[in-house]
Order: C-alpha cells, then sequence, then structure tokens
C-alpha cells in the first residue's frame, strides 16, 4: 500500500505550523541571538532539536561560545532554523552551511556599511556611526595594535602564532 499522495503546498503550511509550536516553546527558554552576537560567536554550528519524517523537515538551533560563555540552542532572531533534506545528514550540512552564510553576509553588511552613509545627512550619518558601536568607527582598531592582531589571528583564527 503506497503513502497518499501530499502536496508541496500542504507539507509547507504544516511545516510552517510546526515551526510555530516549536519557537513558541524554545523562546521562553532558551537565548536568543541578535546579529551583532550572532558575528561574535565563536565556531558557531547548527544544534539538531526535532525533525518531522513524514515532512522532510529538521529543525536547528545555533551552538557556540559567546564572549567566553557557551551557548547551546540558542535562537537567531528569536526563529528556529527549518530545514527541508530528503535526510539528517543533508539537513544539518545545509543548516550548517545557511549558518555560515549568514554569518559572512552580516560581516559584509558591517564592512560595508560606512559606504552606504555617503547618501545620509550629516546626522543619520552621526546616528549610523552611533547606533553600529564599535563597528561604526573609521580605519581599522587592529593596525593600530598589531601585537593584538596577532594573537587575534592565533587564537580565534587558528593560524600559526607569528610576531
Amino acid at each position: 500500500m503506497s503513502e497518499p499522495v501530499v502536496s508541496t503546498d500542504e507539507v509547507a503550511a504544516e511545516a510552517q505550523i510546526k515551526a510555530q509550536e516549536l519557537r513558541a516553546f524554545l523562546s521562553k527558554s532558551r537565548d536568543i541571538l541578535s546579529a551583532d552576537q550572532l558575528v561574535s560567536l565563536v565556531a558557531p554550528r547548527a544544534h539538531f532539536e526535532v525533525d518531522f519524517p513524514k515532512l522532510h523537515c529538521y529543525f536547528f538551533t545555533v551552538d557556540g561560545v559567546l564572549m567566553g560563555r557557551k551557548v547551546v540552542g540558542a535562537l537567531f532572531a528569536g526563529e528556529p532554523m527549518l530545514i527541508h533534506a530528503p535526510n539528517f545528514l543533508q539537513a544539518q550540512e545545509l543548516a550548517n552551511q545557511g549558518l555560515r552564510s549568514t554569518v559572512d553576509l552580516l560581516h559584509k553588511e558591517y564592512e560595508t556599511r560606512g559606504l552606504r552613509g555617503a547618501d545620509l545627512s550629516p546626522v543619520e550619518q552621526g546616528l549610523a556611526k552611533e547606533v553600529a558601536g564599535g563597528r561604526g568607527r573609521e580605519g581599522d582598531q587592529l593596525r593600530k595594535l598589531p601585537k593584538m592582531k596577532a594573537i587575534m589571528e592565533h587564537v580565534i583564527g587558528g593560524l600559526p602564532w607569528r610576531w
């Protein structure tokens, strides 16, 4: 006996309902990461939460180390990652790729924020720098502290020690 044919729209709708239920449950007990916190995570990776095999849906959250504190099962912007894949291994790979891509996009956004500010008024430019915090400052701060840059490349980046 074969399984009844289910349309992709029905599967997507049911997956979204499951995602909303999971988000409501997890948001009560898990950390919620902002974009700055996600970018600051050391060794971010996808953390498996639950799957729905009939829907081929897998839900992931974020693990890593934030300011020396281990973070397990955090939600980025209050949402779990919903991955559609034929099996768990492919879902986990897609979740990790998506997490890396998100972090890369956030880095690009921070790096180009100053370039996009050229069309703002002087008041808006000042506000943009205040909102951006340390990232809004002009110039490379690590260039002024070469030893600190070498330490960060060694400890955080995993590169061989060079000074």
